[in-house]
């Protein structure tokens, strides 16, 4: 019984973080309109983070891109480009 029942738990939570992972991916198709993933290569998430920041005060493109996303979507589409850049 303990057994099915984390079996179970590890499968939910593989395939809500699977769910995540792909809303994540789709968030991020706002910043592969302008920028090849390639420029993230060797950019950690903290750095693309900063980034996405000074690009907002700096450029009215990308805060114009980027004004109807929440922090939160902005993180998940931040961590999900570091992952894929730097596999």
């Amino acid at each position: 019984m303990n057994k099915t029942f984390i079996a179970l738990a590890a499968l939910g939570l593989l395939a809500w973080q699977g769910l995540a992972w792909g809303d994540a991916a789709a968030t991020a198709e706002a910043c592969i309109d302008c920028h090849d993933l390639e420029e993230f290569q060797g950019m950690d998430a903290a750095t693309l983070a900063a980034g996405v920041e000074t690009g907002n005060a700096d450029n009215k493109m990308m805060a114009k891109a980027t004004k109807d996303m929440s922090a939160e979507d902005i993180k998940a589409a931040v961590d999900y480009l570091a992952a894929e850049a730097n596999k």
